[in-house]
């Protein structure tokens, strides 16, 4: 055995420096341990802009919607069904005129001036609304010169009476109430290529679209990803390093946590869509009803009874009182949705912030990983 300056025993000297070097520094990085910190700042930057783009597209695609509905397409299926409403009610005003014995309805005369003045004020602003492109266009310039003929003809039958007014009556009402190119069934046909344009502004395909199983939509399986991998990184840095948590790495955590609240919105405003495109359909659907007992009301020659004509001045007033309901209740809908549509700049904004969160947390451990080397 040598004594305090001779050699050591083999073994003995070497495993003390070891054990003193494993207590003056309580850790060693790994092999590999640089590799794997750019491997998961490299994986997560690829899911932080994945799942971003993913959420801002679907996101940004809903609440695109609300503003054409209130503005442009609510507007001119409203305005179309209106024209119909105010050219039915006026007929019948006139017809019941003819029927009089007084020679004249009270009030017939500004009554149906003021219809005609809707109906044609209804039109101009289609026109400046219109949805269904060259077709639709078509549509409305005919419209426009039958219904100038029809104010002849209606003209004519109020200012004669008799016979005379009667031949001018039936004259407007073909021109109103023919089947396949009167005006009616031309704002009929106009109504539908509005009805296909509103379809098309409130359903929704591709990431926007409405899935049978929400965890299988690409923006949640996106978030779910990034979310899981954050778990895992932090637990993984946890074993490496001293720190137990990373606070970049938390706070893109709790970023991306934030971020789940656009879908129940995105949802949310999808609801609302659908719940604009039920009401005006229903109102479509409620003006469509009296066509038919009107025409054949008033080719009748016989004159309307006192049950008949409250019938369908009430079926008229029903459907301008939807329309005023359904018009306010719109536009009331798809203004709530304005707050909600603010979202759509803060969450690429918050991408980048959880982005270089991401990365500044990793770069530190980077930094303390070269320094114990």
């Amino acid at each position: 055995m040598s004594g305090p300056g001779g050699p050591a025993e083999p073994g003995t000297g070497t495993g003390t420096g070891r054990a003193v070097g494993r207590r003056a520094r309580p850790w060693l990085p790994r092999p590999g341990t640089r590799r794997l910190l750019v491997i998961q700042s490299t994986v997560l930057m690829l899911l932080t802009a994945v799942a971003t783009a993913l959420l801002h597209d679907s996101y940004r695609e809903v609440h695109s919607r609300p503003p054409e509905i209130r503005d442009r397409i609510a507007p001119a299926m409203l305005d179309v069904a209106g024209t119909r409403a105010a050219l039915m009610n006026a007929h019948l005003g006139v017809r019941l005129s003819l029927d009089s014995e007084e020679g004249d309805v009270a009030g017939s005369g500004e009554e149906y001036w003021a219809q005609i003045a809707a109906a044609t004020q209804n039109l101009s602003r289609v026109a400046d609304l219109q949805l269904a492109g060259e077709e639709g266009e078509q549509q409305l310039s005919t419209v426009n010169a039958q219904l100038l003929a029809y104010i002849q003809a209606i003209t004519q039958a109020v200012a004669h009476k008799g016979p005379l007014g009667r031949a001018h009556y039936l004259s407007a009402h073909t021109l109103l109430y023919r089947e396949g190119s009167g005006i009616l069934h031309r704002l009929a046909t106009l109504q539908e290529q509005q009805q296909e344009e509103l379809e098309a502004r409130t359903t929704f395909s591709g990431f926007a679209g409405p899935q049978r199983d929400p965890w299988r939509s690409p923006p949640v399986a996106a978030l779910v990803a990034l979310a899981g991998c954050l778990l895992a990184v932090q637990w993984q840095l946890s074993r490496r390093f001293p720190q137990r948590l990373n606070p970049g790495l938390l706070v893109a955590s709790a970023l991306v946590a934030a971020s789940w609240y656009a879908l129940p919105t995105a949802e949310q405003t999808r609801d609302d869509l659908a719940g604009a495109r039920a009401l005006l359909l229903d109102v479509v659907s409620e003006q469509q009803k009296p066509v038919e007992d009107l025409d054949a009301a008033g080719r009748a020659a016989a004159p309307m009874s006192d049950e008949q004509r409250t019938e369908l001045f009430d079926r008229l007033d029903r459907v301008q009182k939807k329309m005023t309901t359904t018009r306010e209740e719109v536009e009331t809908t798809m203004h709530d949705t304005d707050t909600r549509s603010r979202a759509v700049a803060a969450i690429p904004a918050g991408g980048g912030v959880a982005a270089v969160l991401i990365l500044a947390g990793l770069q530190r451990h980077l930094v303390q990983y070269r320094i114990r080397q």
